[in-house]
């Protein structure tokens, strides 16, 4: 979070000096300045203001830098907006929206076809206003899983959904930081943490996300995993009587 509050209040200054105007109408980065040279400038910028913050004892400028932060993780306005137009103008989705779950662990090199983990994003761009069509592939806005349970199956998609994610939750605390889970699977369970954090993306995007990264850390560290078990059971175990004694 303090990482997000530092960068954050250098983010404008950093688009107006190095993003364009693309041809469709959306900001594109450009190629002047490599990239450390755009760090560079976007920690100074940062620097400046968190320096004229500081200065400032009236507390305006503080405000003017939290308040970007704020409005960013903030899905109030959005959640709002959905429960005002659904279904008076868009129609609950029903399961729609969670149909991507059913295919997340499908490579794409079999499924060359396989239908984006972003389709729910889109939808939701699209239905409400957001986004024109045109403007899909450059922009993209979630809604978070509790309001898009909203979207789906209204107040009982939101208990249903959240209770759903819980148990899911309780599985990801017994399975990475249980006592017996052992330093290789708490090390992968703190790695996986940024994408718990995520509230803000839609259920495909979130949920299919966390099973992929799951499942390739488990095949990555397969080896370490069998290597531990072997010598787990080469340890004598307790109460176990030497023969040769």
């Amino acid at each position: 979070m303090l990482f997000i509050l530092f960068f954050q209040v250098g983010k404008e200054d950093f688009r107006k000096t190095y993003w364009q105007e693309g041809s469709q109408g959306v900001g594109e980065a450009t190629a002047q300045g490599g990239k450390i040279e755009r760090t560079t400038f976007w920690v100074k910028r940062s620097l400046e203001k968190w320096n004229d913050v500081l200065k400032d004892s009236s507390g305006q400028t503080l405000r003017a830098a939290i308040l970007p932060s704020v409005a960013r993780v903030s899905l109030l306005n959005q959640t709002a907006n959905v429960v005002e137009m659904t279904p008076s103008v868009v129609p609950y989705q029903y399961g729609h929206l969670y149909s991507y779950l059913g295919v997340t662990l499908i490579p794409r090199f079999v499924w060359p076809e396989k239908p984006s983990m972003n389709e729910a994003n889109q939808f939701y761009q699209v239905a409400y206003g957001l986004t024109s069509e045109d403007n899909l592939a450059s922009v993209s806005i979630g809604v978070g899983f509790l309001t898009e349970a909203y979207i789906s199956l209204s107040w009982p998609g939101v208990i249903g959904i959240m209770f759903l994610l819980g148990v899911f939750f309780d599985f990801y605390q017994n399975l990475f930081f249980d006592r017996s889970s052992g330093i290789l699977l708490g090390s992968i369970g703190v790695i996986l943490l940024p994408l718990m954090l995520g509230i803000e993306a839609q259920m495909a995007v979130y949920l299919g996300g966390v099973i992929q990264q799951v499942l390739l850390m488990f095949v990555v560290f397969l080896p370490a995993l069998r290597i531990r078990g072997r010598k787990h059971l080469a340890l004598p175990q307790p109460g176990m009587v030497n023969s040769h004694a």
